[in-house]
């Protein structure tokens, strides 16, 4: 699976995998709750990757950047990454492997500044750990 193609990036950290979901790219809006049909597929290519990971915690973690109001922020990011919850769930992820937090702007991991580093902070995150991975 070639996920870059997918606009998905794919982490090693200690003994999990982090992948990386650009909010820009997954959602109909920045801070809508809603995710884009059309990216679908992508989504169903990320699920065949969890589903070989076997049972695993998978933690979905939503981000934003800084721009607006911190609450909402933190709401918009909340409810970001429990609609990826839902869909892991709807495609067969087991609900008691998943998880979802929102972290609004609180983890930036670029500069807010700039559109680009706003853009690299709307994100969501799932953090994959098993014995596997």
């Amino acid at each position: 699976i070639q996920f870059a193609a997918l606009h998905i990036k794919l982490l090693p950290r200690g003994n999990a995998l982090v992948v990386v979901l650009p909010v820009d790219y997954f959602f109909k809006q920045t801070a809508s709750p809603a995710l884009t049909p059309a990216k679908y597929p992508n989504l169903d290519q990320l699920v065949s990757l969890l589903k070989k990971y076997g049972p695993a915690k998978i933690k979905v973690a939503g981000y934003s950047d800084n721009v607006g109001d911190r609450v909402h922020n933190q709401l918009s990011a909340e409810q970001q990454a429990r609609a990826v919850v839902t869909y892991l769930w709807v495609k067969g992820i087991p609900a008691d492997q998943l998880y979802a937090v929102g972290y609004g702007d609180s983890a930036s991991v670029a500069d807010n500044a700039t559109p680009e580093g706003s853009a690299d902070n709307r994100r969501i995150e799932i953090t994959v750990k098993a014995s596997c991975v």
